[in-house]
Formats: C-alpha cells, sequence, structure tokens
C-alpha cells in the first residue's frame, strides 16, 4: 500500500491539488472475495477544475479505489475537500 500512498501524493502533485493529508485509517482486511480492503482518508485544497482532474485521474490508475461520503465545500474560488475511502488489492 506504500505504493498507493506514494502514487495518490503524485497525482495530487500534477493536479495542482494543495495542503494534500493522506493517511490510512486501518489495516487491511482480507474480504470473502480475496481481496484485501484498506481504508484510507485525504483531505485536501484546490480549485474546482483541478479537484475533477484529481479525481478522474485517481478513478483511471491502476488501483481499485472506493470513494466513500466526500465532503466538498467552497470558500471563495477554492474547495475544502475530505474524502474517506478504500483501496483494494489482490
Amino acid at each position: 500500500m506504500v505504493n498507493f500512498k506514494s502514487a495518490i501524493e503524485a497525482l495530487a502533485k500534477e493536479n495542482k491539488i494543495t495542503s494534500l493529508n493522506f493517511s490510512f485509517t486501518g489495516e487491511g482486511i482480507l474480504t470473502s472475495e480475496g481481496f484485501t480492503r484498506t481504508s484510507f482518508s485525504l483531505n485536501f485544497i484546490s480549485a474546482y477544475d483541478d479537484l475533477i482532474n484529481f479525481l478522474k485521474s485517481a478513478g483511471d490508475s491502476h488501483f481499485v479505489i472506493k470513494f466513500i461520503n466526500p465532503d466538498i465545500s467552497q470558500q471563495d474560488a477554492r474547495y475544502n475537500t475530505s474524502i474517506f475511502g478504500q483501496v483494494f488489492s489482490f
């Protein structure tokens, strides 16, 4: 999962995301389907287009990601974003 954190940080940088705070929020859990599911949280500030481009880039990455309960609030021309999610590995 170290690669996942590095990949998210690189995608954030490529998409002009500032103040990225990434953390894993628990240990990987083996599912009944044989996948390992690891939870994480993301917090950052960005312009709207950068937010959308970051989410698209993350979705297009080679990782299987599920975003849960995104919380996005606008402050002037910037967007404060908090996302809980899960990444799956095989």
